[in-house]
């Protein structure tokens, strides 16, 4: 599919649903999934936002990349969901950036960590690696990442239950899988 083919509304709730199926397959339920401008603290507008609860830096600096893993995934999948539906890869929404910058900080953070074992200083390396499992599970899901991005382009605004329950109602079998965790670096 071409960017031509797509609206916006719909490459930002592909963006949108990218970071909810992973939220849902990571067992990190989002809060809510909408599309529409928002203002943020520091001066941003956004035209879509799929929010759940802060990662834990306090968890991440203990635990390491294995409790940054989720997050740094959840954060990626939305360019990855958009790269699916492109053509150009110019053309990712500007959403994609603050997603990576936030991977980014987080990474930093993991690898930082007495246990971050073979990732230690490495923190570029785990983001690469966390794009390579966002893509992939993107890729493997894109029909969840579908429903959903149809389904919000519908209704506008999903909570995290509406999410839940639209993917266990058509594919119950996803919400079994256990995803896979970081290598050790």
């Amino acid at each position: 599919m071409t960017s031509g083919d797509i609206s916006k509304d719909r490459i930002i709730a592909y963006h949108e649903a990218g970071h909810a199926v992973a939220g849902i397959l990571y067992r990190v339920l989002p809060w809510r999934v909408e599309l529409g401008l928002r203002g943020h603290a520091d001066g941003r507008v956004s035209e879509g936002e799929c929010s759940s609860a802060p990662s834990d830096e306090d968890q991440i600096i203990r635990e390491g990349p294995r409790a940054a893993w989720p997050h740094l995934v959840i954060d990626l999948c939305g360019a990855a969901a958009e790269r699916l539906v492109h053509d150009d890869e110019r053309a990712i929404t500007a959403g994609a950036g603050p997603d990576e910058l936030g991977a980014r900080r987080l990474a930093e953070l993991a690898c930082r960590s007495p246990v971050a074992a073979g990732w230690a200083g490495r923190h570029d390396a785990l983001v690469l690696a966390a794009k390579e499992a966002a893509s992939r599970l993107v890729a493997d899901h894109y029909a969840l990442v579908q429903m959903v991005a149809k389904e919000l382009v519908l209704r506008r605004r999903l909570d995290g239950e509406e999410v839940w329950d639209l993917i266990k109602a058509r594919h119950p079998s996803a919400l079994r899988l256990r995803m896979p965790g970081p290598s050790d670096g």
